[in-house]
């Protein structure tokens, strides 16, 4: 994150990663004392203050690769196929620094489903916490806040679910109803741009 030119920026592609390092940049740049502490500690010629923009791959797509030549370079897209976005907890919140999307209203990977030909859901839970942070210390907590994500995405006839957290991708397959598939936002992509054979399974075919 020691990047000094303006074009230079730093992508992420999980969620919580994204989160977390985010957040942290943002204290670099607004909290003094926390970077004077940082800098000292890591002795740097060159005393970082959170210049390099944080950007998901979500955020790359819409706005440098664009949605309109995501769809473009769809070879397979997934017609008719009804798939709800789920956000969790770490992409939207806190909004004044994540600056992700609208945290109560989010539109970006429904945006996102629609560019690869699929149907988007929208459902109730799709920006409440699974429980994944639950998992070890309360998995009957974990497995009821999953549920209920997962129950409340098939009530609203998805087929599948897509998710931008590795964390909350175990959580819902590890501990939630089953009811529907989930998948990484990524392999959705990947099949859609012809690239399915990569994916056990095939995903055109599962979904």
């Amino acid at each position: 994150m020691a990047a000094r030119d303006d074009d230079r920026q730093l992508l992420t592609i999980c969620s919580a990663c994204h989160h977390v390092i985010k957040r942290v940049n943002h204290d670099m740049r607004t909290d003094k004392d926390l970077r004077d502490k940082a800098n000292n500690y890591l002795e740097s010629e060159r005393p970082y203050a959170g210049e390099t923009p944080v950007v998901h791959y979500l955020e790359m797509l819409r706005d440098k690769v664009g949605f309109d030549e995501v769809r473009r370079k769809t070879t397979k897209p997934f017609k008719d196929v009804k798939i709800a976005a789920y956000y969790g907890c770490l992409l939207l919140r806190p909004s004044a620094v994540m600056q992700f999307d609208n945290p109560e209203n989010p539109s970006i990977m429904e945006d996102f489903l629609s560019a690869i030909g699929a149907t988007p859901v929208k459902f109730p839970y799709r920006n409440e916490c699974c429980g994944g942070y639950l998992a070890i210390e309360d998995r009957e907590a974990s497995r009821k806040a999953s549920s209920r994500v997962m129950q409340s995405a098939a009530k609203h006839k998805a087929e599948a679910l897509i998710t931008a957290c590795p964390l909350c991708l175990y959580n819902l397959n590890e501990n939630g109803t089953g009811e529907i598939p989930v998948y990484y936002f990524t392999e959705l992509l990947a099949a859609a741009l012809g690239l399915e054979h990569l994916i056990e399974g095939g995903l055109a075919r599962a979904c």
